[in-house]
């Protein structure tokens, strides 16, 4: 018996809600497994893979702890790793080999159980035994970097993660699909020209940037200028959404509102501080960028949070003002993503950064309902963080059309990757598509030409849906409209768009 999961079997959840396959493959997959473990317990070589493993190998930075649970009867298992945020997925083992449902990913990836190629971290010198090593991931203690003791908590779900559906925007929905596309894009030498082409538009920081760096430090005026950028949007086209962009994480010198407050003293309390050294008690400065200071937010502290709510999302750089419908928050999950060291440098010990991340989540759910409260959104709360959902491909196509065509999938809100030179992609998004999802690209750096709107999107009129996605045959998915028909054969990966 040779057990093979084709990433179609389990009840593992990714980033945007993915549950996996069927319950005949899943079955027939526990039952050759548990065929093998007799075979294994047999030879008396059995492993147990419960336990803590990391990926980690450098010391410096912050450990992943992965956990896993294995039930001895059969060989499944139980993974919550903590770069996966809240999601707990499933595998199982033949005692040899391992397959684990990848968060993140589409279907399962598979490993050999082997040694550790490290020794005892405690005394550096007892090599690994058996069952300490599959993936890259380590068994403690037989890794390069210590335990910690005690480990944070596992974050609580989360839904800008992709741990559950977030709620829906609060505008009227639209099935028009020339205003169902979406774009991210960026003109570093002036204002962008073609916003209006789109549904949806979000411009970040960057744009503009040639322009308002050149204003003294204490005058950049980029905050304004992205609202002057979204008045420009709806010059052209009064039907288009348009998000500017804020940082959850990080408050930006170059963004007025923001300034006002890093310049108040009375307001010093709403930033991380060195909590050790030399430099205690000083508010901790990552201004390694050319355009000014960049603080972190203490969202711990319940004032910080008004505050950046009422004035920096809600003020008239942002949904204070007519033109402006949303907000990009950037570095949503508050986990210092992409400074790795900033823990280690204000002095921030591993529960105190779970805190931080907890406290960092809880602050973007009320700004959720804040933005909503306004009639707003956030782009994060799509279900891609800062991106947008790719597609199905040849190889994953009848899998991921399952996940899409699912009512908890279907009925949330999604922004989904345009690939303009196949049909495939937007076949799939009209079989598929629920009332609040878009079409077209995210962040794509600055300065950057943006591919155009897919041509059929603006030529094409689908009227709206007569019934849901079916899978006709297998693999083979359709959707009824009153001006035509989507199909995507998975089998041949071929599209048929009837309109």
């Amino acid at each position: 018996c040779v057990c093979v999961c084709v990433g179609v079997c389990g009840r593992g959840r990714d980033r945007d809600g993915e549950m996996g396959g069927r319950l005949a493959t899943l079955l027939a997959v526990a039952l050759c497994a548990m065929s093998l473990l007799s075979t294994v317990e047999a030879n008396g070589a059995r492993c147990n893979l419960t336990g803590y493993w990391t990926s980690t190998t450098d010391p410096s930075q912050e450990t992943v702890r992965i956990l896993v649970n294995e039930d001895m009867s059969d060989g499944s298992l139980e993974v919550q790793a903590s770069v996966w945020h809240a999601a707990v997925t499933d595998g199982g083992t033949d005692g040899h080999r391992v397959w684990v449902h990848m968060v993140g990913g589409h279907g399962y990836s598979n490993s050999t159980i082997s040694a550790s190629p490290y020794k005892d971290y405690n005394d550096k010198k007892t090599p690994a035994p058996d069952c300490t090593y599959m993936f890259n991931w380590c068994k403690f203690p037989y890794c390069p970097v210590p335990q910690p003791d005690p480990w944070p908590p596992f974050p609580k779900p989360f839904c800008a993660n992709g741990d559950y559906n977030c709620p829906l925007p609060p505008w009227e929905p639209t099935w028009q699909l020339n205003r169902s596309t979406v774009m991210q894009p960026c003109n570093s030498s002036g204002y962008f020209t073609e916003g209006a082409r789109w549904g949806l538009v979000s411009f970040d920081w960057n744009n503009a940037r040639d322009v308002w760096s050149q204003q003294p430090r204490d005058k950049r005026n980029c905050e304004e200028m992205l609202v002057e950028q979204c008045r420009r949007v709806k010059e052209g086209n009064p039907l288009t959404k348009c998000f500017v962009y804020r940082n959850l994480e990080l408050a930006l010198e170059w963004l007025a509102s923001q300034r006002m407050a890093m310049q108040d003293p009375t307001k010093s309390s709403y930033f991380l501080k060195f909590l050790t050294g030399p430099r205690k008690g000083q508010v901790y400065n990552n201004s390694d960028i050319e355009f000014g200071d960049q603080w972190y937010w203490n969202f711990s502290n319940p004032e910080a949070v008004d505050w950046f709510i009422e004035q920096s999302a809600l003020g008239p750089g942002a949904l204070g003002s007519p033109y402006v419908d949303g907000i990009f928050s950037d570095d949503v999950s508050g986990t210092f993503q992409e400074h790795l060291t900033a823990p280690k440098e204000i002095g921030m010990t591993t529960i105190e950064v779970a805190e931080y991340t907890a406290a960092s989540n809880a602050a973007y759910n009320k700004l959720l309902g804040a933005l909503a409260g306004k009639q707003g959104y956030n782009w994060q709360a799509f279900g891609a963080q800062d991106g947008t959902t790719d597609p199905p491909s040849k190889t994953n196509c009848a899998q991921v059309m399952r996940t899409w065509c699912a009512p908890e999938y279907r009925n949330s809100s999604r922004l989904i990757t345009d690939v303009p030179d196949q049909n495939q992609t937007l076949a799939a998004f009209l079989v598929a598509r629920g009332p609040y999802w878009y079409i077209g690209h995210g962040w794509g750096g600055c300065p950057v030409g943006p591919p155009q709107p897919n041509p059929l999107t603006q030529t094409i009129h689908v009227g709206e849906p007569v019934d849901t996605c079916t899978e006709t045959s297998q693999g083979v998915f359709t959707r009824r409209w009153t001006k035509g028909t989507a199909t995507l054969d998975c089998n041949t990966y071929t599209a048929h768009l009837d309109f």
